[in-house]
């Protein structure tokens, strides 16, 4: 461990290396720094040509070399200075990255350039990326099958694979759930997931929900026939029953049932209508019930009772694990419960689950 001359500092004292270490605390990722795109915008920065080259739009990022952050940007749209090769048979694997050279030690390049480059594999991306030069910063790959003229054509496939960073203390995008648990930083750090619009803390070594776009769903009924049977619970959670149109369906799934994909702490809820003369019974929601559950195993479990609008209502509070699938049950009393259809899906009978807290 060595403590490092300061930059700005005496006059030929701090050497690059010294520099650079120094910025790293000014850049997420700790004591090394995230190399990455800055979020100027999420458009894609390698774009396909009708030629075999590909377009590389304008960026600003930082790439990590010989100990910290470099800045590094490009102000307008260029190309690759070799094009891309189509196989005769096969395919080939190119990562397309972008690196400053260094000439000067510790650096070992042929010139003090900056570069835009296309590491090749004709095996996998994976050996494309161990063939990147030191301190290459990472843009996109790019899939070139045989017997194609370019890289606009049917079979060649573009992938934006730039990792994004931000200051020390801001948020990080991040495209999807993958690249959120590629990333593992200190307690504090915060990820916006792209794909989802949500809002992620970590804590405890976790990734948890803290805002955005929060999960919810909220299906609405159809007009297929739903009905709970007399005497004891039955599903009423079938497909084509419930809708989301009207509704919502974010950060879950429906298939005769509600599947969570973010762990917290939910509001689930239910109002339906009934149809008949006297309709009555009870209705609550699942967590995972295998075979039929008891009355003592339901949420929000309330009453349907007969009034000027025979109906039910209620709601409670859970804590669900991502996985956790659930379903709606009903039992009427005395008589078979039927669940009034609507036929515009944007009537008050509806179902669902609400993410409130991590």
């Amino acid at each position: 461990m060595t403590l490092r001359n300061s930059w700005p500092g005496p006059t030929n004292v701090t050497s690059t290396t010294d520099a650079r270490i120094d910025l790293a605390g000014l850049v997420e990722g700790g004591a090394v720094a995230r190399a990455g795109l800055f979020p100027s915008t999420l458009a894609a920065i390698v774009t396909a040509r009708a030629d075999m080259n590909v377009n590389v739009a304008a960026f600003q990022g930082i790439a990590v070399q010989f100990g910290g952050p470099i800045l590094l940007s490009n102000d307008g749209t260029m190309q690759l200075p070799s094009v891309l090769v189509s196989p005769a048979s096969g395919t080939n694997y190119y990562v397309v990255y972008v690196k400053q050279n260094e000439q000067t030690a510790p650096g070992t390049d042929a010139n003090n350039l900056p570069v835009l480059g296309a590491a090749l594999s004709t095996t996998s991306f994976a050996l494309a990326r161990a063939a990147l030069p030191t301190g290459a910063l990472e843009l996109a790959t790019v899939q070139v099958p045989a017997g194609v003229a370019a890289t606009n054509a049917v079979g060649v496939t573009i992938t934006q694979t730039a990792q994004f960073t931000a200051g020390e203390g801001g948020v990080v995008p991040v495209r999807n759930s993958t690249e959120l648990a590629a990333w593992t930083p200190a307690d504090g750090s915060l990820a916006w997931q792209i794909d989802q619009s949500v809002l992620w803390v970590r804590q405890a070594g976790a990734w948890s929900i803290t805002g955005g776009l929060t999960p919810i769903a909220v299906m609405r009924r159809t007009s297929t026939t739903l009905a709970a049977p007399n005497g004891s619970y039955g599903n009423l959670s079938a497909t084509a029953a419930w809708t989301s149109t009207g509704g919502a369906l974010r950060g879950a799934t429906y298939s005769s049932g509600i599947t969570i994909t973010q762990p917290g702490w939910y509001e689930v809820f239910w109002t339906v209508w009934m149809t008949g003369t006297t309709p009555s019974g009870l209705i609550g929601i699942a967590v995972n019930a295998s075979g039929t559950p008891g009355g003592d195993q339901l949420h929000a479990l309330g009453p349907v009772v007969s009034g000027v609008v025979s109906s039910g209502s209620a709601s409670s509070r859970v804590y669900l694990n991502a996985n956790d699938v659930l379903t709606l049950w009903g039992y009427g009393n005395g008589a078979v419960m039927t669940i009034r259809a609507v036929s515009t899906g944007t009537e008050p009978p509806q179902w669902g689950a609400r993410w409130v807290a991590p």
